[in-house]
């Protein structure tokens, strides 16, 4: 790939390019023109720069190298590295991509667990409520009245019945 060179559009004394480096391109305090930015890793994985305009800002190197190469990120878009590697920031190995689609992405690669029963985000039921649900199923009550007094779909009971959902919790 050849290196292709964009004025950092928010940081006009710096440019980057499409391999993620980053130079000063005007003469600054203790720095030169021409002279790379030194890179650091957050505690994610993430390439970041400190860059100066009036004061000194903290930017992640993908961010940026998107937005100079790419375009502007959409709203509710993040910004995915394809190839699963954080510090690989090569325009070529970025994309914008809805949190869902980044999501499935890392857990494709193996870079992100799926989330089962409580640690769940979106769970609305606790592992003694899951328990009580097949407590009440063996004891042969109806689906659509369990469903309604833990105020769950009863989709919900079905795949507890089933063994779809709350997999990691043995029975008791």
């Amino acid at each position: 790939m050849i290196e292709e060179w964009k004025v950092i559009q928010d940081f006009p004394d710096y440019s980057i390019s499409n391999t993620g480096s980053i130079k000063r391109i005007t003469t600054g305090v203790h720095t030169y023109p021409g002279r790379i930015v030194k890179q650091t890793q957050n505690r994610k994985g993430y390439r970041r720069v400190t860059l100066h305009k009036n004061k000194h800002h903290t930017l992640l190197v993908h961010s940026l190298v998107a937005k100079a190469f790419i375009g502007t990120k959409p709203n509710g878009m993040e910004i995915n590295h394809i190839d699963g590697i954080k510090n690989n920031n090569m325009v070529t190995n970025l994309e914008y991509v809805t949190p869902k689609e980044n999501s499935r992405h890392a857990l494709k690669l193996g870079l992100m667990k799926p989330l089962h029963g409580e640690k769940n985000g979106n769970h609305k039921l606790t592992a003694q409520d899951v328990t009580k649900i097949k407590q009440l199923l063996r004891q042969g009550i109806r689906p659509t009245r369990i469903a309604e007094q833990f105020n769950v779909w009863i989709g919900t009971i079905g795949h507890i019945s089933a063994g779809r959902s709350w997999k990691n919790l043995t029975d008791t």
